[in-house]
């Protein structure tokens, strides 16, 4: 059900920002008129140039302007004479500067014609298209050239398209054709045929639509009729008989298309005394083709045509039987003129007087037309079940009552029986609002076709694991819309209750957000029109159209809103469990179970007595979605009636309910995965959740709490996550039974048992769900439960003891698991949950602070990439906690502080964008904590500082830390001494990887600050040393030491050290850095390190030649000039080459060396050859190898 409502937002100058406008602005019409007078110019420039850059962009943004008028063009209105006139002018001053055809003006101009055609529609439009008859053998004159054109851009298609409606509209004018003939042996009507039979055999595009419509009022014509109209008819029902039994496979699917489209037309614009002796043949003919074969157009304009014959089969007049709800005009209503026999006569009831007129009705003809419109009710496309619906009501509507009746009849036993598919309940629901929207669907008939309307509000059929129905229900609210119009409040009074529910149901409960919207619109309208909807204005001031929008708010207020109103609360609760707790979609299952908590409150003993055992039977169901939306619907349900103070659940419901857990959980572990077992471990999560949540009252001996237990342990070592995640959440609230105040037999010892239990799934787990489960049982603990005693023993808490179990399993690094990444990550976040509990003052705060330093460190790889990444991230929020509270409890100094933020900082300098993120975001609340000491905290706050701020205030930050950019501004810590290690490190690992962006930015930043201090002797000098110590602390870590060296060879190609040029051996970093790149080089098996480490050290060839560093550098070259591996060889001697080339150090030896480089074969086998030639190569360089 279409909708049309929005307003314009505020806009900028350069950005068209809006969906739906309710009034014509002045600067749009302003620049749109601003576009139109420049199209001389920038067309005109594209035209001369061959570039169309201005004229693209000018016509992308009148198209962007005209468009926020779609839905609502009507308010275009007032200006569209003049746009249309501004347009014409530069179509006809092109045409004179052309010589009578087009240039690119005047294809522009058409072009703005044709968007502006679109947005208000062709029939608009035409009103407007100038109509002198001096137009009219020149725009056929340009149809022609067109026709016969052999280039795409004299005339594209939104030229001919518009120059077609112009001949349209001037072959409607009252003058003879025959005028325009001259002496030309072709008349004007056979060269407008010619034209118009050109477009009707291409494709099916709008330019063949235009020319049917053309040909159609032409052939219509007083003049022309005579001559044309009949050849013109029967010629075409013979290409329809002529086609093949399967249209798919036609060769020419324009053809049949544009020939439908063409009858169509002239059935609907010819009058009935000429087209009736074409009509039989026409219906008999298109009702033989084979169009169930045809694409979804051609079945489309087949039901048009048929519809279109039976109506000039049928007499044209206005029904006197139908329903008619007061008069078009005001004033007639207000004088309440006509009697109660005229009122009975125009409202069809059965007082009135039938017209005694003979409908001269051809039983044939018709029954053929009626059935195939019926058959097309139930078409699979919905445009063809949209143009049969229509012609069901405009064929009706010249029928006698009787026969319409048969019609309604047919229509009820044909499309909505219990077999019917969605298709044929869709097309008898358009069809039934259109015979409603019109005053053919009588009062009489309502008793039946209300119950199917309701029946369509709720339909939906499964297909496989989904359904479908939602244009089903979407068309019965179009039929409850058309009510409301059609019938006075009286005649619907019966029903106004039934409707109201439905409707309001559909509004808040739907899946689908149009049915939504169009059951609140259908409500609306009804509320308006009948006024007996109850507290039909309250509702609608809260249930509008765009607050349904949002579903879970539908689900969890706007239902609770209207349950309040007494006429609806049972309806809400009975479609809740009949329609939407068994859906086929999960999340409307849970949804559906929450919307009944709520209203649960509101009827409790109706929910208690009536739906609870409902619910307890359908735990017991083989179907899985009825199962587990019932174990849903029942811990919701349960728990609103737990808190209901007006009733108590009976003792032999308490016990069945506590049963169901354990039941389900038994079944699942008999059955497995056959037996959806995946579904039900959630629905038991739910379940659980809501039953401990609310405290549910479980028997003393603890046999229950043990078998709900046991059911949640399964969960919580399951394979899938979201059922692990949702057992620890149930887990939460089930830790509440083990207080010390609990009812239940021995539950200290029970608590201990269960401790113990988990620290053993943690310790013995031997595969990673295990761990996580017993982990998150663990942090799910309660605060009571975690500052209790541990084992009676008042000095030690439950919550110390856990935190050092949790942490014995982030430091583990076994065989088993070491590649337990995730595990660690639910361990971290289990410690802080933990010690969010108990307090930094009762754990051991250097055991916590050295496990999340180890967690940081975490860079564990597997075949899925850097795992290690979630623990990494998983410990930035909670480190940041630790040291804030740890600070302030004076359990921490100022150096443990320094090193964990400099950990932090390194991760916020690293390549993975949502590492980056969480570690600004850590960082940025340690900065504004002010009582911490940091390190440097004016560069502290000057990059990290607005993230906390603005995020607070809920805007936007300055950097998003997502993208590469941030690097610019991390480059502020290179300066920041107590951090350099990290962040050099961080910036390594960057700007030396593989991500595109992320490398270049990182780079950058990077080479762009040591430029800045490549004249500063000691602040180079420190840098060089950093990146040394880097370098050696991960000497055989592939993952630094490669990115390490490609920063190293960006920072010899940028020539940042040209300040150790002359005496390289100055600098001990550097020499370090060549050693350190020699060792690292010399892996064994690894070409890729090796030719890394040889781009650094040919690049180390730009510094003196005298040096100790030299030579070093070139001894190595030319040793891996014999390499074991040919691709190494041929690499180095490659790179040699370039380096001696580039900086020339040899002197008089320099083009010798360089010719035996090229000249020689390094990947040659032949290696004693090879090693007299590198043995040459180093005397004649001076190195010893």
């Amino acid at each position: 059900m279409a909708m049309k409502n929005g307003n314009v937002e505020g806009e900028e100058e350069e950005e068209v920002i809006a969906c739906a406008a309710q009034h014509l602005s002045m600067a749009h019409y302003g620049e749109i008129c601003a576009i139109i007078d420049r199209i001389p110019v920038f067309a005109a420039e594209a035209d001369i140039a061959n570039c169309n850059t201005e004229a693209e962009l000018n016509t992308e943004r009148y198209q962007k302007l005209l468009d926020l008028y779609q839905e609502q063009p009507h308010l275009l209105d007032g200006v569209l004479e003049e746009l249309m006139s501004k347009l014409i002018a530069h179509v006809r001053a092109s045409r004179k500067e052309r010589d009578g055809l087009l240039g690119s003006v005047g294809n522009t101009a058409f072009l703005f014609l044709s968007h502006l055609t679109k947005v208000r529609g062709y029939k608009v439009m035409l009103r407007y298209l100038p109509h002198e008859v001096v137009d009219f053998e020149p725009i056929l004159s340009l149809l022609e050239h067109a026709v016969l054109s052999t280039s795409r851009t004299a005339f594209s298609a939104d030229s001919q398209y518009m120059l077609l409606l112009w001949l349209n509209i001037l072959s409607k004018n009252p003058f003879e054709l025959s005028r325009f003939d001259g002496d030309s042996r072709v008349s004007v009507v056979e060269r407008v045929i010619a034209v118009c039979r050109h477009y009707l055999n291409n494709r099916a595009d709008r330019l063949q639509t235009a020319a049917a419509l053309l040909l159609a009022q032409l052939v219509t014509r007083p003049d022309v009729k005579a001559a044309h109209l009949v050849p013109l008819v029967r010629a075409e029902v013979a290409k329809l008989s002529a086609l093949p039994k399967d249209l798919r496979l036609h060769a020419h699917a324009g053809g049949p298309i544009g020939t439908c489209q063409l009858l169509a037309q002239v059935f609907k614009h010819g009058k009935r005394e000429d087209l009736l002796p074409l009509a039989g043949e026409t219906l008999t003919t298109v009702i033989d083709c084979p169009f169930d074969s045809a694409d979804s157009l051609l079945r489309k304009l087949a039901v048009k045509l048929v519809q279109r014959v039976g109506l000039v089969l049928l007499k044209p007049r206005v029904a006197g039987w139908r329903y008619r709800r007061g008069n078009r005009s005001l004033a007639d209503n207000l004088a309440g003129a006509g009697d109660s026999a005229s009122t009975a006569q125009s409202n069809g009831h059965p007082g009135g007087v039938e017209d005694d007129e003979d409908y001269d009705i051809p039983e044939e003809e018709l029954e053929l037309v009626l059935g195939f419109v019926l058959k097309s009710l139930k078409d699979k496309d919905t445009v063809v079940r949209w143009s049969a619906a229509k012609g069901v009501g405009r064929v009706s509507a010249r029928l006698p009552r009787e026969s319409a009746d048969d019609v309604i009849s047919s229509l009820l036993e044909s499309c909505f029986g219990p077999c019917e598919s969605d298709s044929a309940w869709h097309g008898g629901s358009l069809a039934l609002a259109e015979l409603a929207r019109r005053g053919y669907l009588l009062p009489a008939r309502l008793p039946e076709a209300v119950p199917i309307v309701l029946k369509a509000l709720m339909f939906s059929q499964m297909q496989g694991r989904h359904s479908v129905g939602a244009h089903v229900r979407d068309a019965a609210c179009y039929i409850c819309w058309s009510f409301a119009r059609a019938y006075d409040p009286d005649e619907v009074a019966p029903y106004v209750q039934q409707l109201a529910s439905a409707l309001l149901t559909v509004t808040v409960f739907d899946r689908e957000i149009n049915v939504r919207r169009a059951a609140s619109a259908a409500f609306q309208e009804n509320v308006g029109r009948q006024g007996s909807f109850p507290h039909g204005i309250e509702i609608l001031t809260v249930v509008d159209y765009f607050a349904v929008g949002q579903k879970s708010k539908c689900f969890h207020d706007l239902c609770v809103f209207i349950g309040r109103f007494p006429e609806y609360t049972r309806t809400l609760i009975d479609h809740l469990i009949e329609h939407k707790c068994n859906h086929w979609d999960p999340n409307i299952r849970l949804l559906a179970a929450e919307a009944l908590r709520r209203l649960t409150a509101l009827d409790p003993d109706y929910v208690g007595e009536s739906i609870l055992p409902v619910l307890l039977k359908r735990c017991e169901a083989s179907n899985l979605f009825v199962k587990q939306g019932a174990m849903f619907a029942l811990g919701h349900a349960v728990a609103a009636l737990l808190e209901s103070s007006t009733y108590a659940i009976p003792t032999t419901i308490i016990d069945q309910i506590a049963r169901v857990p354990i039941v389900v959980a038994e079944s699942i572990t008999s059955g497995g995965k056959a037996t959806g077992g995946e579904q039900l471990r959630v629905g038991l999560n739910v379940l659980l959740r809501c039953l401990a949540e609310a405290r549910f009252p479980l028997d003393a001996a603890g046999v229950h709490l043990a078998g709900w237990n046991d059911a949640l342990d399964r969960n919580l070592r399951d394979v899938n996550e979201d059922i692990r995640l949702g057992a620890g959440q149930a887990m939460t609230h089930l830790w509440t039974y083990y207080h010390s105040d609990s009812p239940i037999e021995r539950i200290s010892e029970r608590l201990d048992v269960k401790l113990t239990f988990y620290k053993r799934q943690i310790t013995d787990a031997m595969v990673e769900p295990e761990r996580m489960g017993g982990v998150l049982a663990l942090g799910a603990l309660t605060e009571q439960l975690a500052c209790s005693s541990f084992k009676r023993d008042d000095d030690v808490c439950v919550g110390k003891v856990v935190i050092d179990w949790l942490a014995d399993a982030v430091a583990s690094r076994t065989d088993v698991d070491e590649y337990w990444a995730e595990g660690r990550r639910d361990a971290v976040n289990a410690i802080a949950a933990v010690l969010g509990h108990v307090g930094v003052g009762r754990v051991d705060v250097q055991r916590v602070y050295a496990c999340y330093m180890a967690a940081l460190d975490d860079y564990t790889t597997n075949n899925r990439g850097d795992i290690g990444r979630v623990l990494r991230e998983a410990t930035m929020g909670p480190m940041a906690r630790l040291l804030t509270d740890a600070h302030r409890a004076a359990l921490i100094d100022e150096a443990a502080v320094t090193a964990a933020v400099a950990k932090l900082i390194q991760q916020s300098c690293e390549k993975i964008d949502s590492t980056r993120r969480a570690a600004a975001t850590a960082l940025s609340s340690l900065v504004h904590s002010t009582d911490l000491p940091l390190a440097h905290r004016p560069i502290l706050h000057e990059v990290y500082q607005d993230l906390f701020e603005l995020e607070q205030r809920g805007e936007a930050p300055a950097v998003d830390w997502h993208m590469g950019s941030c690097f610019d501004r991390l480059a502020l810590l290179l300066d920041c001494d107590a951090y350099l290690y990290h962040v050099v490190l961080g910036f390594v690992v960057s700007a030396g990887g593989v991500t595109e962006s992320t490398m270049r930015s990182a780079s950058e930043a990077l080479l762009r600050h040591l430029t800045v201090i490549s004249e500063s002797p000691k602040k180079m000098d420190k840098f060089l040393r950093t990146l040394a110590g880097v370098f050696a602390d991960f000497i055989k870590c592939d993952r630094v030491t490669i990115p390490l060296m490609s920063v190293l060879e960006q920072i010899l190609t940028a020539g940042l050290l040209q300040l150790y040029e002359a005496d390289p051996d100055s600098s001990s970093s550097l020499s370090r850095l060549v050693d350190l790149t020699a060792q690292e080089g010399a892996a064994k098996r690894n070409p890729r390190k090796t030719k890394s480490a040889l781009s650094v050290l040919c690049g180390m060839l730009q510094l003196s030649s005298n040096s100790k560093l030299w030579s070093k550098s070139a001894a190595i070259i030319v040793q891996s000039l014999c390499s074991s591996l040919p691709t190494v060889r041929r690499s180095t001697a490659e790179q040699f080459y370039e380096a001696l080339l580039t900086y020339g150090c040899l002197d008089n030896h320099t083009e010798i060396v360089m010719t035996m480089l090229s000249d020689t074969k390094w990947d040659s086998t032949d290696m004693p050859q090879l090693r007299e030639i590198q043995s040459e190569i180093a005397s004649r360089i001076g190195v010893a190898i």
